[in-house]
C-alpha cells in the first residue's frame, strides 16, 4: 500500500551547498546584509517624507491667500521712528481723573464767539466733501493804541449757545514773574470773535498750489548750529534767568517729526503776518534731507538731531534738546511740543494771547493705578521716586521758560529713568509727568492743550482722514463738551492744538482755514 506521507526531497545541489565548507561564509554574509537592509529602508522612508514636505511647501508658497499681517508696534506721533525690534507698543494713555481747568488772561472776556455756522451754497471751487461750506469773516486790519508796555491781553472765548455769564467775571490777574515785553505797534491782542459767516466775506477756496509762500528758489534745509547736547546745555545755563530784551515775548513752536511736515502749508497760514512773535524748531531724523523755500517760516529751523526709538530715553533726549535750542533765545517765554500730525485750532493772535498770559504750564500728569500706569513702576527707583510719586501723561506739553530751564538742567531723576525705565515702561509717558509732580506741581495745570481722541477702542488714538474734516468736527474739537480752568476762571476753550491728522486732510483743512483763523 502506498504511504500516506510523501517524502520531501531537496535538490542535491542545494543540500550540498549547506553541507559544504562554505556554509559558514554564506551565513555570515546573510547576517551582515540583514541589518543593512533595515537601515536602508529607514532612510528611504525619511527621504520620502522630506520630499513630501518640500512639495507641500512649494504649493503653499504658490497659494493666493496671504497670511494675516503681524501686529505693528504703536506709532503715535512719530510713525516712521526706528524702534528696536524688542520694543512693544505702549498702551494708550487714558485718564478718568478730572483735570483742572485752564487759566485766562487779565481782562479776558468769557463771552465766546458762537460756533462756526454757514448757510452758504457750495463754493465755486470743487470741495472734497459735499457738505463743505466756507464763509469766513475777513479779519479787520490789526491796529493798536497800546502804550508801552501793553495792558493785559484780552481774549473773547467761545461759550456754548445756551450758556451766558451774568454778571461778568472780575478782571483776571497774571502772576508772571516778568512783565510782558512790548508788542509790535500793529498788533491787537483782542481777536475778533468768529461770527457767523456771510457770502460776501468768503474768499476763494485755498489750495496748496496757490499759496503765496510757494517759490521756485529752494535750498537744502540748513542746520541752526552743530553743538553737541552737552555744549548746548552749558550754553543755556550761561544765560541769566532774568534776561531782559527790547523785543516782545515769543512762543517757541517745537516740532518733533521723523521727516517732512505734511501739514506745513496750514502752519504757514497760521504764522503769516506775525513775524517776531514766534520761533520754530524742527527735530527730524538725522537722515532726513529735503529742500525748503527760503521765504518759508520753516527755512533754517532744523536743529542737530539724533535717532529716536519709541518709548526709549531717546524720546526724552529729543524733548530736552528742542527745549535747550529754544532757550538760547531769551525772548522765547512759552514752549510748545508738537508732532508732524498736529494742527492749530485757532488763529495765531488767540493762541499767543492764551499762552503768554497763562499763569501755569500744561503737562498732563495723573496717577494711573492700572497695570499700564503703576504697573510700569520699577521699585529700584526708590527712595528717590516712590510708587506714590509715579505719574503718567501725554507726551505733548506746553511750559513756561522757568520750567523749561529746570527740565533741561535736571539730571538726578533723568538718570534714574535712563537706568530703570525700559519697555513696557515708556520714558516719554512718565518722565516729565513724574518729575513735575515731585518738584514743580504748583507750576502745572495738570492737563494738556493738545487734543487726541482716545474714545475708540484699541491701542492707538483716532486718525483723522480727509473725508472726516467737517465744520461740526472742528467745532466739537475746539469747544468740546467739558470746561476747564484758565487763570481761575472756567472756559470751554481747553485745547489749542489737535492731532492726529493725516496728510490727506491738508486740502480740506486749507478750505476751512478762514473759519479757523478768521482770515484767508
Amino acid at each position: 500500500m502506498a504511504s500516506r506521507h510523501t517524502k520531501i526531497t531537496f535538490p542535491s545541489k542545494l543540500v550540498n551547498l549547506f553541507h559544504s565548507k562554505n556554509s559558514l561564509f554564506y551565513l555570515f554574509v546573510f547576517l551582515i546584509c540583514l541589518p543593512i537592509g533595515f537601515i536602508c529602508s529607514f532612510y528611504l522612508q525619511s527621504f520620502s517624507a522630506a520630499i513630501q514636505t518640500s512639495i507641500f511647501s512649494v504649493f503653499r508658497s504658490l497659494s493666493l491667500v496671504s497670511p494675516p499681517p503681524l501686529p505693528l508696534p504703536h506709532a503715535d506721533t512719530l510713525s516712521s521712528l526706528t524702534p528696536p525690534p524688542s520694543l512693544v507698543s505702549p498702551p494708550p494713555l487714558s485718564s478718568n481723573l478730572p483735570q483742572p481747568p485752564l487759566p485766562l488772561p487779565d481782562n479776558l472776556s468769557l463771552s465766546p464767539p458762537p460756533p462756526l455756522t454757514s448757510n452758504l451754497p457750495q463754493p465755486s471751487l470743487p470741495l472734497p466733501l459735499d457738505n463743505l461750506s466756507l464763509s469766513p469773516p475777513p479779519l479787520p486790519p490789526l491796529t493798536s493804541n497800546l502804550p508801552q508796555p501793553p495792558p493785559p491781553l484780552s481774549l473773547p472765548l467761545p461759550l456754548p449757545g445756551n450758556l451766558s455769564l451774568s454778571p461778568p467775571l472780575p478782571p483776571l490777574t497774571s502772576n508772571l514773574r516778568e512783565p510782558p515785553l512790548p508788542l509790535p505797534d500793529d498788533l491787537s491782542l483782542s481777536p475778533p470773535p468768529l461770527a457767523p459767516l456771510s457770502s460776501e466775506s468768503i474768499p476763494s477756496a485755498i489750495s496748496p498750489s496757490s499759496l503765496p509762500f510757494k517759490v521756485s528758489i529752494t535750498e537744502q534745509m540748513p542746520m541752526m548750529h552743530n553743538m553737541s547736547d552737552d555744549e548746548l546745555v552749558k550754553r543755556v545755563m550761561e544765560i541769566p534767568k532774568m534776561t531782559t530784551t527790547n523785543t516782545p515775548y515769543k512762543v517757541a513752536f517745537m516740532f518733533l517729526t521723523p521727516g517732512p511736515l505734511p501739514l506745513s502749508p496750514l502752519w504757514e497760514l497760521f504764522f503769516k503776518g506775525h513775524k517776531g512773535l514766534f520761533s520754530i524748531y524742527v527735530h527730524p531724523h538725522p537722515s532726513y534731507n529735503d529742500t525748503i523755500p527760503q521765504d518759508s517760516v520753516f527755512y533754517a529751523t532744523r536743529i542737530t538731531s539724533q535717532p529716536l526709538y519709541w518709548g526709549d530715553i531717546s524720546m526724552v533726549d529729543a524733548e530736552r534738546r528742542l527745549l535747550a535750542n529754544a532757550l538760547l533765545d531769551p525772548s522765547n517765554q512759552r514752549f510748545v511740543l508738537l508732532s508732524d500730525s498736529c494742527i492749530p485750532l485757532f488763529n495765531f493772535t488767540t493762541t499767543y494771547s492764551y499762552l503768554v498770559n497763562s499763569n501755569l504750564s500744561y503737562i498732563a500728569s495723573f496717577d494711573d493705578k492700572r497695570k499700564s500706569g503703576r504697573g510700569r513702576y520699577n521699585p529700584q527707583m526708590s527712595p528717590n521716586i516712590t510708587i506714590q510719586d509715579w505719574r503718567k501723561g501725554s507726551q505733548w506739553f506746553e511750559v513756561n521758560r522757568d520750567l523749561a530751564l529746570e527740565i533741561v538742567a535736571e539730571q538726578n531723576y533723568y538718570s534714574l529713568f535712563k537706568e530703570y525705565c525700559h519697555p513696557p515702561c515708556y520714558n516719554d509717558e512718565h518722565y516729565l509727568p513724574t518729575l513735575v509732580n515731585i518738584l514743580y506741581g504748583g507750576l502745572n495745570s495738570n492737563r494738556t492743550i493738545t487734543h487726541v481722541d482716545w474714545s475708540r477702542a484699541g491701542p492707538h488714538p483716532r486718525k483723522y482722514a480727509g473725508s472726516e474734516i467737517t465744520e461740526e468736527l472742528l467745532n466739537s474739537i475746539r469747544f468740546g463738551s467739558t470746561e476747564c480752568v484758565y487763570n481761575d476762571n472756567t472756559t470751554p476753550m481747553c485745547v489749542l492744538f489737535a492731532r492726529k491728522f493725516t496728510p490727506g486732510t491738508l486740502n480740506p483743512l486749507l478750505m476751512f482755514a478762514p473759519l479757523l483763523f478768521g482770515s484767508s
